[in-house]
């Protein structure tokens, strides 16, 4: 498995995963989420399993997010989404409605 980062934008928030290794060389999940034009937001760590990278991004889809390319960042700083990802929090909501997307990889979900 190698590290992969999925970004979700709406017109006013954003919400990065990243698949990542730990320090003893697990890999891990790293959620990071926040608004586009404020410093809010939060960030957490979880164990990986696919299932859930899987269903992460269903949930993003469900409440409204764009999958985006993370090469194209639409306007997303990475810095402003790498200063989120050491804040913990539990604010995961997003907008209604809903998208169509694909992840990397091409699995469809």
């Amino acid at each position: 498995m190698k590290p992969e980062r999925r970004l979700y934008l709406t017109a006013e928030r954003y919400y990065l995963i990243s698949v990542q290794f730990d320090l003893f060389g697990e890999a891990v999940i790293q959620k990071c989420w926040g608004g586009r034009f404020n410093q809010r937001g939060g960030g957490a760590t979880e164990p990986y399993q696919p299932e859930r990278l899987a269903r992460l991004h269903r949930e993003r889809l469900a409440h409204g997010y764009l999958y985006q390319n993370t090469e194209q960042q639409n306007g997303l700083d990475e810095e402003t989404a790498a200063g989120h990802a050491g804040a913990a929090g539990a604010d995961e909501g997003g907008t209604q409605g809903g998208t169509e997307g694909t992840p990397p990889g091409g699995e469809a979900v």
